[in-house]
């Protein structure tokens, strides 16, 4: 997703969504913040399919 698009989703400026970022980036050289990341991460990625549309029909 872009910066633009998220800075749209949150009423904020994309350069406050890539400080955002950029915070978010650094804080991952901590090991503890980095393993509480990645299990948000894997949580979200798990759910997802939660709320995919179910595909019927030929694919061709």
């Amino acid at each position: 997703m872009s910066t633009p698009r998220v800075a749209s989703l949150f009423t904020r400026d994309r350069t406050t969504i890539l400080h955002a970022l950029n915070v978010v980036e650094d804080s991952r050289e901590d090991p503890v913040f980095n393993r509480k990341l990645l299990q948000i991460e894997d949580f979200l990625s798990q759910s997802l399919h939660v709320f995919r549309p179910v595909q019927t029909g030929d694919a061709a």
